[in-house]
């Protein structure tokens, strides 16, 4: 399993001097850190993570360390977050509603260096053995294969690994003929075909193929004209091809839901799956039948 750690707290020394110590005692984990409120809104939306150590104080700040943790839970339900603080007593009726909700794993009370650090090691061991529970071993794969494709920063890479992603997650729908990188008669390139063929009569109406294109964009939105040269390549597909999916590890730019919008009308219709639909179907007990409720979803909403 890829170790991945967000470290969140509005005191920037104190982040990597945090990071700095964890990293020796637990170098199996990859550890990042954001201060700033604009690091903390990017990385919880756009860097893929299973633990959050948050600071509950933060001074000066629109929302503090509890309002941080509800985003989380909200962008990020695999997360498990470790709330930490030394004025536990200022957050004592929020931390109970947190806790008794299962929002947060558990909560450790900051004291000096020597004593904290061992104790959080604790706590970051115990939660990764929950992952490792019987429960998670059908994710296990998924999360891996997501988290280094959205982290990978070879440029190469950071495409193919991402289509071998979005192809294990429709392997695990039950499709078992998918084509990469495929060329139509129009010399258009295809990053995936998913061969339409399962035992599900509702999928089965969307024609004989998927046709899928990967973004794997996570700090960036996928805009007008990616949707626009996508569709055209719908298009082309002819009678082949009904449901185009456009994959992207980050987030569609509303400029792009307003053009899906307008060609919705016609009978190729295209499916996004972002960060957080990703996500949901990552942590779903049934991820087909999860895939038909945002196919029911983006259906309603067009």
């Amino acid at each position: 399993m890829y170790k991945s750690i967000l470290i969140i707290d509005d005191e920037e020394q104190q982040a990597k001097n945090l990071k700095e110590a964890l990293s020796k005692s637990l170098p199996d984990c990859k550890f990042e850190i954001a201060s700033s409120e604009e690091e903390i809104e990017s990385k919880i939306n756009h860097y893929f993570f299973l633990i959050a150590i948050v600071d509950l104080r933060m001074d000066g700040r629109q929302t503090d360390g509890i309002g941080i943790i509800q985003e989380i839970n909200e962008r990020n339900p695999i997360a498990k977050v470790i709330a930490v603080s030394a004025y536990s007593s200022e957050y004592a009726e929020a931390l109970k509603k947190l806790i008794d909700g299962r929002n947060i794993f558990r909560f450790s009370s900051k004291s000096s260096f020597s004593t904290w650090l061992p104790e959080l090691e604790e706590i970051i061991k115990d939660c990764f053995l929950q992952f490792e529970d019987n429960h998670y071993i059908g994710q296990r794969a998924l999360l891996s294969y997501y988290n280094d494709a959205k982290n990978e920063t070879d440029t190469f890479k950071k495409g193919q690994s991402f289509e071998y992603f979005i192809s294990t997650l429709f392997s695990n729908m039950g499709y078992s003929r998918i084509r990469m990188r495929v060329k139509d008669r129009s010399s258009n390139e295809v990053d995936l075909i998913v061969r339409n063929e399962t035992t599900d009569l509702f999928l089965n109406k969307f024609g004989k193929y998927f046709l899928v294109e990967c973004k794997n964009k996570p700090n960036e939105a996928v805009g007008k004209n990616d949707f626009i040269v996508f569709y055209n390549k719908l298009r082309n597909a002819s009678s082949m091809s009904e449901l185009g999916i456009l994959c992207t590890s980050g987030y569609i730019a509303r400029t792009t839901y307003l053009e899906a919008m307008r060609e919705s009308q016609g009978e190729k219709k295209v499916i996004f799956l972002s960060n957080p639909e990703i996500v949901r179907m990552i942590t779903s007990d049934n991820i087909r039948e999860e895939f038909k409720n945002i196919l029911d979803e983006q259906v309603k909403d067009n």
